[in-house]
Order: C-alpha cells, then sequence, then structure tokens
C-alpha cells in the first residue's frame, strides 16, 4: 500500500489551486541600439558589458546583466532565449529624462524590483524597492558603446565570467569608480512574447520517505521540459504525481500546475583520517561520494609535501570504489625530499659529488635562469647560449624542511646563490660561504613551495624569487602575492650530456630545414654542413656555417607557390622529421599541422600590394588572410565562415590583409609575417607565447615577440607555379580594393599629405 501524502494539501493552499500567469520570455535580443535618442519610457531593454576582448584564453565579460531570486545581480554569458530565466534579464525603463548629450533613467527589473544605487566601489549590484537615478552617455570607444552611473558616479562594471572564482560563466555585476572598457555596455532592444506561466511543485524525499529539502517551486511553459531538480549529495531516482501515480522524468508541462514527489538516494559519506610517523593527524576530511565511483587519495596539499603514503594503504584504496558510508584511515612517513623537483646532491671539499644531477630552470614560462663568465650575478633569458651551456645548469642540496642552496655547473661548488637581504628587488647573486658570512642579512637558504604548474624559491616568509618587472636580472619581490605569481613561477628539466650534445647541435641543424627556401641555399651549398653534423664535428659545422653567410641565398619569386614552413627549433628537437605548416581548412580557418606536400590548401601565393607588402592568399580556397586582432580562435580567410566560432568568443576579423615580411635573426631563411591592425602589431604565430616544441596543431594566433622561443617564425618554401586558373581570385577586391596604405603597409582612412598606396599603385597627396 502506498503512502498518503498530505505536504501537497498546504502547498497547493499557499500558492493556490491554479497559479497560472502571464510572464515576459526574450525569443530573440533583438538590435542593439547606436544612439541614446532610440530608447524611450516604458521601454524593455537588455544591458551587455562588453568588456574584453580577452582573458586566459577567453572573453572577460561578454555577458548579460541580470537579477536573481534574491535581488543580487550578474552577468552572465549565455541568455537562455525562449525559456522562463529570460525574463530575469528584462529590465523596463521607468523614466527617461534627456540632459543634453546624455539620459538620466530609473530602470526596474522584471520581477518588479528597482536598480539601486552601487553602496560602494567594487560592490556587487543589488535591486531593492525604492529607484536608484541612473545616467547613460555615449562610450568614445563606438557608437554602439554605453558608459551607464548610478548617482554617486559608480560605473556598471562586472568581474570576469570565465578565470578566477567564476562558474559557468556567470560572474558578479559590480560598480567601479572609473570609465574603461570594462565599464563599456550594450544595450538591446530584444524581441518579447507574453506567456502563460504555470507552476512545477517538487517534494524532495529520500528512500525512507523522509523530507531532504524544503520544496521547490518552479515556472515552466506548456510544452517546456521538466527534469529533477540536481540535489547535493543525492541521486535522482523515481518520481509520483499527486496522484500517486508513477512517473519518467522528464516529462511534459501540462497546461496546468503540476505536483510531484522525487526520490533520491544519499550519497555515501567517506570520512578519511591521514596519520603521520607518530600517528599524529596530518589531515581529516569527510566527502560524499556517488556510490560506485573511485576513491581520490588526499593529495600532498592536504597532507604536506614530503609524506609518502604508505604502500599497503596505497595498495588498498589506490583503486578503490565506493558503495556505502566508511571511514578510510591512511598512514604516511616522511621523507624530506620526497616530491622535490630535482635530484639534491652533496658536496665535499668543495667539489659536487660525481653522481650530481644538473637541471635548467625557467621562469615564466620560457626565460632561462643562467649566470655569464664574467660575472656573478643571476640574469634570466629567453635562448641558451650553445657554446656555455653549464652556464645555464643548476644544482641543489637540502629539502623541504630545512630549505634549499643553489649552486651553478660553470661556477662549481665553492659559489652559492644569496641576497643581501629579504627587500623587495634585492638581486640574486652568487658567493662564497665565506663572503657571505660577513653580510648580515644575507639568504643563501631558500624555502622551496609549489606555485601552480612549478614551484617558487622563497627567502623568509614571503619574498620570491622573481622575473622582477620583467627585468634581465632575478631578483625577490618582497611580497605575499609574490607566492603565487606567475613571475615566480620556476620549471626545472634535467639535462643529462646526451641532452647538451642535442642542444649544442639544435641551431646547427637548423640550418638543414633552410634547404630550397626563400633566404635559405641549395642542397649543394649545404653539402659541407650535412657532411660536418653527419661526422658529428662541431668545429667543421660552424666553419661551414660561416661560410654559408658569404654565398648567394635563394630570392623570393613572386611566381611560385610557397609552403609556410615552421622554423621554430622546438620542433626540430622533440619531433626530428616533421615539418609544420599553415594551411587553410574546410571552414575557412588559417590553421598548421604536418605539412602535406600535395594539398593545395597548403599552398599559399603572395599578391603585392606595395613595395614591401602582400596578400597572402590560399591557393586551394582562392582566397587571401583577413586582418584580425588577438582572437581566441585565431586567423580566418576573408570573408570566411568558421563553423566553431562559439558565442562569446571575439575574432576581429578584417578586410584581406597586407603583411610584411620580416627577416628572423634567430631561425635561419625564416621569416615573420606581419601586418597593422588598427594600432596593434600582429605577428602570425602557431600559438601565443612560448612553445614546447611539442605540440602537433592549432589554430594561428598572433603574437609580437620575435625569438627563438616562439612558434612565429615561418619558413617559403616554392611549391610549384602559381595555377592559372587562379587568375586575380587573391585579389583585394570591392571594399579592400579602395583600402588606401601608407608605405610601411599601414591602412589609412583620412590620408594627409603624402605618398600612399591603392590597389598595388602609389599616388600623392598634395
Amino acid at each position: 500500500m502506498k503512502k498518503i501524502y498530505f505536504f501537497l494539501v498546504a502547498v497547493l493552499a499557499l500558492f493556490g489551486a491554479s497559479t497560472a500567469q502571464a510572464k515576459d520570455v526574450v525569443t530573440s535580443i533583438g538590435h542593439h541600439i547606436t544612439a541614446l535618442s532610440e530608447l524611450q519610457q516604458g521601454q524593455k531593454v537588455l544591458f551587455f558589458n562588453n568588456g574584453g576582448p580577452e582573458f586566459h584564453g577567453q572573453a572577460e565579460r561578454k555577458a548579460f546583466l541580470l537579477e536573481d531570486s534574491e535581488g543580487l545581480m550578474w552577468i552572465q554569458r549565455n541568455l537562455p532565449v525562449g525559456t522562463i530565466e529570460s525574463n530575469a534579464y528584462i529590465w523596463t525603463i521607468e523614466t527617461l529624462t534627456v540632459n543634453g548629450d546624455a539620459l538620466e533613467i530609473t530602470l526596474k527589473s522584471a520581477a518588479g524590483n528597482y536598480f539601486a544605487a552601487f553602496s560602494a566601489n567594487n560592490a556587487q549590484g543589488v535591486t531593492g524597492s525604492e529607484p536608484g537615478n541612473l545616467t547613460i552617455t555615449q562610450s568614445a570607444e563606438g557608437d554602439s558603446l554605453f558608459f551607464i552611473q548610478d548617482a554617486n558616479g559608480i560605473y556598471f562594471n562586472g568581474q570576469n565570467t570565465d578565470g578566477y572564482g567564476a562558474e559557468n560563466g556567470r560572474a558578479k555585476f559590480v560598480g567601479w569608480n572609473q570609465s574603461g572598457d570594462n565599464s563599456n555596455y550594450m544595450i538591446y532592444i530584444p524581441e518579447i512574447e507574453d506567456k502563460t506561466v504555470f507552476q512545477a511543485i517538487f517534494q524532495l524525499q529520500d528512500e525512507a520517505g523522509t523530507q531532504i529539502q524544503e520544496t521547490i517551486v518552479k515556472d515552466y511553459t506548456a510544452g517546456d521540459s521538466v527534469y529533477a531538480p540536481v540535489i547535493e549529495n543525492y541521486t535522482y531516482l523515481s518520481a509520483v504525481d499527486g496522484d500517486m501515480e508513477d512517473i519518467e522524468l522528464p516529462t511534459i508541462m501540462p497546461e496546468n500546475d503540476l505536483e510531484l514527489i522525487l526520490t533520491y538516494k544519499k550519497w555515501a559519506l567517506v570520512d578519511v583520517i591521514c596519520y603521520g610517523q607518530n600517528n599524529g593527524v596530518l589531515y581529516t576530511t569527510s566527502t560524499y561520494y556517488k556510490q560506485g565511483t573511485q576513491f581520490v587519495l588526499p593529495t600532498e596539499n592536504n597532507v604536506g609535501v614530503g609524506y609518502v603514503l604508505n604502500e599497503d594503504d596505497a595498495a588498498t584504496y589506490g583503486n578503490y570504489t565506493i558503495t556505502e558510508d566508511v571511514t578510510i584511515e591512511l598512514h604516511y612517513t616522511y621523507d624530506p625530499a620526497h616530491g622535490l623537483p630535482f635530484v639534491p646532491t652533496t658536496i665535499a671539499e668543495g667539489a659536487f659529488a660525481d653522481d650530481t644531477h644538473y637541471y635548467t630552470m625557467k621562469i615564466r614560462g620560457g626565460n632561462y635562469i643562467y649566470v655569464t663568465d664574467d660575472s656573478n650575478d643571476v640574469k634570466i633569458g629567453s635562448t641558451i647560449d650553445t657554446e656555455n651551456i653549464n652556464n645555464y645548469l643548476w644544482a641543489f642540496t637540502g629539502n623541504w624542511a630545512s630549505g634549499v642552496a643553489l649552486y651553478n655547473k660553470a661556477k662549481g661548488a665553492t659559489l652559492m646563490a644569496y641576497t643581501a637581504d629579504m627587500s623587495d628587488g634585492a638581486q640574486v647573486t652568487l658567493g662564497t660561504s665565506e663572503a657571505i658570512a660577513q653580510i648580515e642579512a644575507a639568504v643563501d637558504t631558500f624555502n622551496i613551495i609549489k606555485n601552480g604548474a612549478g614551484f617558487s624559491f622563497v627567502a623568509g616568509s614571503s619574498a620570491a624569487m622573481n622575473h622582477y618587472s620583467s627585468g634581465a636580472l632575478l631578483k625577490l619581490w618582497a611580497s605575499s602575492w609574490s607566492l603565487t605569481d606567475a613571475g615566480s613561477v620556476i620549471t626545472f628539466a634535467e639535462i643529462t650530456q646526451e641532452d647538451i650534445d642535442a642542444i649544442k647541435w639544435a641551431p646547427i641543424k637548423n640550418y638543414l630545414g633552410a634547404e630550397g627556401c626563400v633566404g635559405g641555399w641549395t642542397a649543394e651549398q649545404l653539402a659541407d654542413l650535412k657532411a660536418a653534423i653527419e661526422a658529428k664535428n662541431l668545429v667543421d659545422a660552424q666553419d661551414a656555417i660561416t661560410d654559408l653567410a658569404a654565398q648567394d641565398t635563394i630570392a623570393f619569386d613572386a611566381s611560385k607557390t610557397y609552403y609556410l614552413i615552421s622554423g621554430f627549433k622546438g620542433f626540430s628537437e622533440k619531433q626530428p622529421g616533421v615539418s609544420y605548416a599553415i594551411y587553410a581548412n574546410d571552414n575557412d580557418s588559417v590553421v598548421w599541422n604536418a605539412l602535406q606536400p600535395d594539398n593545395d590548401a597548403y599552398k599559399w601565393v603572395f599578391e603585392a600590394v606595395s613595395d614591401t607588402t602582400y596578400l597572402i592568399g590560399n591557393v586551394a580556397k582562392q582566397n587571401a588572410i583577413a586582418g584580425f586582432r588577438f582572437a581566441s580562435l585565431g586567423a580566418v580567410l576573408y570573408n570566411g565562415t568558421v563553423e566553431e566560432l562559439a558565442d562569446g568568443d571575439i575574432c576581429a576579423v578584417g578586410e584581406k590583409a597586407p603583411f610584411q615580411l620580416f627577416k628572423s635573426v634567430d631561425t635561419p631563411a625564416a621569416y615573420y609575417i606581419r601586418h597593422n591592425y588598427g594600432a596593434s602589431i600582429i605577428t602570425l604565430a602557431a600559438k601565443k607565447g612560448v612553445g614546447t616544441g611539442e605540440e602537433t596543431s592549432g589554430s594561428i594566433q598572433t603574437y609580437n615577440t620575435s625569438d627563438g622561443q616562439f612558434i612565429n617564425a615561418w619558413r617559403l618554401k616554392p611549391a610549384g607555379d602559381i595555377p592559372t586558373s587562379l587568375g586575380n581570385a587573391i585579389e583585394a577586391d570591392n571594399a579592400a580594393d579602395a583600402t588606401i596604405y601608407d608605405l610601411s603597409g599601414r591602412r589609412v582612412v583620412n590620408p594627409a599629405k603624402g605618398l600612399y598606396i591603392q590597389k598595388g599603385k602609389t599616388f600623392i597627396v598634395k
């Protein structure tokens, strides 16, 4: 016999037998205004934070303003068009007064609450019963952008919708005390439909029939799919309706209220106790696990660095399935060197132990920490001097508990790293223990801590070695922020003698990639270098490179098509024999992958726009690369459609872009492919930032720093004559045809006096 539930009687008494009502639903975001004169009193609008353009690879804000059920205000990426939830994004202009070039308004939310003034700078916006006065002015950054201020002069703003602290593309709507990019708002006039709303009333119980949470009431329109609410630490099992009939969820919302009793299974509660060597408790936690899921062992962030789980416990719980409530006891021993990013060495009589391990240290992702023969100052540089590799190699003594001392292989075991004190900007240098002892506040033993994907060396408690102000010297940043700063992150790579040989030969072997390329040499010219490499004769190889510098190189030929092959030496080191090249894919995106020589999508033509600039067109697509600025999805062809361009991604695409070729000083026969987009210099790159040599494909991004650690140097290797069928398809056309450029290839809208280029021809403005 089924249980008889009486809660529905009380719920219906509270909400009424029929709760059908009308609510506004956004069916289309409509169009954004370009002038304040488009706004009217009584109008319903949407507010869109246009801040950005990018944060950690995603758009910073690009989100609509909404009010939640508690009167808190948020910005959220995706407005759920066509759903009841879209109602929360609708704002009504209740009053409107023109004041010169500005509008003064008050706003009411769809729930009937007013926008209230911000309580403070950077405070989250809330709604209330009293209206706050707002002033709207046009932003100087575009006719579609506006600044909105409250009565205290605080601007509409918003926190990052992707990145720190944000979930599901939502972040706090906050005010800011100054204008700027993140205070740029667009105002949309949406298409709205008045829909009849019904309510689903959910009573939530466990398997024993005990209520586990307060009754939930949600709005739906007839025909909507009704799903079981997600309850933390519970799995939904089944549903019955108010007449005690079993139903399946999701179900379709009828044209009346729906009363449901939902049954959930509670997850298993797992209590974990971690013990140290003397049975002291290191860490405890209580966590719910869904039945059938795998137990997750505590991390070193939980128990502390240096603690090692006993073998028996590791075997028992390393692959343990949770089926019921359980208490798990784990036992650890302490090893002060466990988990260090290097193997510590020992020093005796001023010499390193025979089995010493040596490492390179990189800081801020791709910059090496090193010394020079003529100085003891510890420096930072982007590349390794292959003639002095030992200057870049480091050894360490110590551990987590006692701290760590740093030594350089080239300088020997009698000199160690130190700072004169722990002050901000204190320089890291090398000195003898005797000299360091004479400096009262000197620090020569550093704490090592985890920091993101790497580690940091810290003097005292809060002064980390840092890529200080991006300078060339390693210094301390005396701030608690330094302990998590990206400029304090150091990564380690052990270097063996085999690695040293590879590093020495890598720049030499990179010359072989220049064979047959523009600015490079023929096979015959490279014969001596190849023989020296084959014989592993470093002296002869250097002599052959010197001879190449005096020989003629292969010239650019405008009648040829070209492969654009990466000259990044990291590829030749990590993936010898593989050539990576730029091509156009089926979606007209400009991307890169392993070269396919017989595929026209990998072939490019250069159409002169001026004496120094070219359109770069794809043979297969018969279209040129468009100008773009810092796009998360990279470059596209002009008029190309990019299917993977998702909501919230930014790809500012211009006309067919004139590019300049700048010869690389680090990579033989390689060029930086660059154009100007507005005030920005854009250099085509296979990756933003430093390359590792292990990447295999990706979009063409932008990165403007030009040296050997970045994947933005490209070789032009002839791929055959330009097909006669191509005709003038790559030439600038329509709007692009009339574009005017100065002699450096920059686009000009209103040319002043001087020489300019249009349609590939030079003209003068007097």
